[in-house]
């Protein structure tokens, strides 16, 4: 009922579905047309690493999952569609906050900083370096911040507004990062720039 899934009825004391339910449903109509578009590319690249490849859109504090592609190799999470992952510390996340304009990725920031507890002064250092990485290289890199065998990369969408809307990532225990900084995160970088220009409505 917080998140307005849910709200109470006048008159009355039972609950009737909410507006931000609406909201989710064209989120998933949507993403599931942008999910099948780049499905054939997310389940290369999860053959590829052995481990998982995600689509994700901002739900709250989160990133929601929205479409998923497994690889075949023992490199997997348990993660699902309907899964959501913190925005402050995972891969997922980093991607959405390196393509917010400076002054609304620190607003960001603030509000988020229940998510890490004790780790406050590191998360703002490497989600900077994220930032960074983002501009360089089109993707960032999460090494260990999520969880301490993790490591991850991933890249941001963005729609006409030029504001990131879907983010792809690409994680597991143990991946090498060297393998995802090389194979994995260009990959997801050119993913990405593919769903940008579908979401702009232009010709791909």
């Amino acid at each position: 009922q917080q998140l307005g899934y849910l709200v109470q009825a006048p008159d009355s004391d039972k609950l009737r579905i909410g507006m931000a339910v609406l909201g989710l449903g064209q989120y998933a109509l949507a993403s599931n047309d942008i999910g099948e578009m780049v499905l054939p590319e997310m389940m290369q690249v999860a053959k590829l690493s052995g481990a998982a490849v995600s689509l994700g859109i901002v739900d709250q504090d989160d990133i929601l999952i929205v479409k998923r592609a497994q690889g075949d190799g023992h490199l997997l999470m348990n993660l699902s569609v309907g899964s959501r992952l913190p925005i402050a510390t995972s891969s997922a996340g980093w991607s959405y906050l390196a393509a917010l304009p400076t002054a609304a990725r620190e607003e960001a920031l603030q509000k988020l900083k229940y998510q890490v507890s004790g780790k406050w002064t590191a998360l703002r250092a490497a989600v900077e370096a994220a930032a960074a990485n983002l501009s360089t290289h089109g993707f960032v890199f999460n090494e260990g911040f999520y969880h301490p065998d993790v490591n991850a990369v991933g890249a941001p969408a963005f729609d006409k507004a030029g504001k990131p809307q879907y983010v792809v990532t690409c994680g597991g225990p143990n991946l090498k990062p060297k393998f995802l900084r090389e194979e994995i995160g260009p990959r997801l970088a050119r993913m990405n720039r593919k769903i940008t220009v579908a979401l702009a409505g232009r010709a791909l």
